[in-house]
């Protein structure tokens, strides 16, 4: 059994504290979203399970869309790999792959990050090399004006 606790404003505008008790969290998140489709604004939650101990749950994570269905198809998605013989090597197998992915990115990342310090780099050698020039060509421009007696 799970216990939510909850403020907000009601579809009236008016605020309040309110709880209630659900089977599992996914029915307790159910039940926030469908408060959300009918318009509250949630102003906090706390979830507190069998263990006796409440955390509190981000207002941003209920936008009124359903929780259950995709719940549902990931846990069949476990489920099927976990019945197949090969299941736990398959999804140990996925683990493995997930992993080397999230490796790949972050070298990836780092590569990235090399990259923009380097032409970070090189635009301010760029930048101070235009710099010298503007000053070169400033001198040059009052040796002129000196030159020729323009002020």
């Amino acid at each position: 059994m799970e216990f939510v606790f909850f403020s907000g404003l009601n579809q009236k505008g008016e605020f309040g504290e309110h709880s209630f008790a659900g089977p599992d969290v996914e029915s307790c998140f159910s039940v926030l979203n469908g408060l959300v489709r009918a318009g509250w604004h949630l102003e906090s939650i706390k979830l507190k399970g069998d263990t006796g101990k409440a955390i509190n749950l981000s207002v941003e994570s209920f936008d009124g869309n359903l929780v259950r269905e995709p719940l549902a198809l990931i846990q069949r998605t476990w489920e099927i790999l976990l019945a197949k013989p090969n299941g736990r090597i398959e999804a140990v197998k996925i683990r493995v792959v997930c992993a080397q992915n999230a490796e790949i990115t972050m070298q990836r990342a780092t590569q990235i990050l090399t990259l923009v310090s380097q032409q970070q780099q090189s635009s301010k050698e760029h930048i101070e090399n235009l710099m010298q020039r503007i000053d070169l060509a400033q001198k040059r421009i009052q040796a002129m004006k000196a030159k020729w007696g323009v002020v």
